[in-house]
């Protein structure tokens, strides 16, 4: 981006002038989306201000429970949020308003100013101040070239928050949207003390029952044209069953949603789970084959979900069967080529 400098300053200058600041964790935090918030957070309390991360609708994973300052993420949704108490609100990781909150409608712009720093092609740019660069491979890796614009030393915590950030947006640097900077800030990180084997491992480890799931929806998968095409569907009741609930089943999905995407003939994995008692579903789209790369956002995007290039996300309010029905027409609508390559 020619005038990251520019915002950057703009940025700054917003931060310094104020001194209670607003950040949250998006739907379904991922591991990019906690780990920006804290090491954020983490650098801006070395600026003095008083920085609070609430955890919006749906709590963190466990997975990322040994990132610094998580202890000090605050249960609450956007829509509890008393907007009186805070300076400026930090949209970080946030592709889009319904990626925010699913409780309510979220009408910008607020009663306080509103920063938006993102990496989602899909992203509006709804603040006063955006900051979207869709060409960097995630929202740590923005916030590292932030704290080096101005001059904040990253230190071992927030270098711990900020790589498994990267890690974990990149499928372990594994997405196009990786690059030789990419990794260089990965090694600086780990100079200045990312432990990235316990990254690594905290980020992959899965617990016994989640590994019965894991293996029985990795066993009813089904493919399309040729393979091209892998689809595997979860409902709620295989994870209740096996006593697996709330926070535990998006990090389950990740893992299968990881595992698909790996498979040798696949140019599209999709993963299809639902999320609550009213049969909705949430679709999960990964697209990382180097011999083919649909840009799976478009999908996600007619979906009324957003995303990356070769990651995003859609909802469709119906069960698992129906939903998959909706993404094949989806998927024969966006790229009527797909069945025909």
């Amino acid at each position: 981006m020619d005038d990251f400098s520019k915002i950057s300053k703009k940025i700054i200058e917003k931060i310094n002038s104020v001194n209670r600041i607003l950040m949250h964790c998006h739907v379904r935090p991922d591991p990019d989306s906690v780990g920006s918030v804290l090491g954020m957070k983490l650098a801006l309390e070395k600026l003095g201000k008083v920085v609070t991360v609430i955890s919006g609708d749906d709590f963190p994973l466990d997975a990322v429970s040994f990132l610094p300052k998580f202890g000090e993420i605050v249960t609450k949704s956007f829509d509890q949020v008393d907007f009186g108490q805070y300076d400026l609100y930090l949209c970080l990781d946030t592709g889009g308003r319904e990626q925010i909150t699913y409780k309510k409608k979220v009408e910008f712009p607020l009663s306080i100013p509103t920063i938006v720093i993102d990496h989602h092609k899909t992203n509006p740019e709804f603040g006063e101040i955006n900051l979207v660069m869709p060409e960097i491979s995630s929202c740590a890796e923005i916030v590292y070239l932030l704290l080096k614009d101005w001059n904040i030393d990253i230190d071992k915590e927030i270098a711990t928050c900020l790589y498994t950030g990267i890690n974990a947006d990149t499928g372990g640097f594994r997405f196009a949207t990786v690059t030789a900077d990419t990794y260089r800030i990965a090694a600086d990180l780990i100079e200045r003390g990312a432990n990235f084997n316990e990254i690594m491992f905290k980020l992959s480890s899965i617990k016994f029952k989640n590994l019965l799931a894991f293996a029985k929806c990795l066993g009813e998968t089904k493919s399309y044209f040729n393979n091209r095409l892998v689809i595997a569907k979860i409902p709620l009741t295989r994870f209740h069953d096996l006593g697996i609930f709330g926070k535990d089943i998006s990090h389950t999905k990740e893992l299968i949603a990881f595992q698909l995407s790996s498979c040798v003939e696949a140019e599209i994995s999709v993963v299809i789970y639902e999320y609550d008692k009213l049969e909705n579903s949430s679709i999960s789209i990964r697209s990382n084959n180097p011999k083919k790369i649909w840009d799976v956002s478009q999908l996600a995007s007619a979906m009324g979900g957003g995303g990356h290039r070769q990651a995003a996300g859609g909802k469709y309010q119906g069960n698992i069967n129906e939903a998959e029905k909706f993404f094949l027409e989806v998927l024969k609508s966006i790229y009527p080529e797909f069945e025909k390559c």
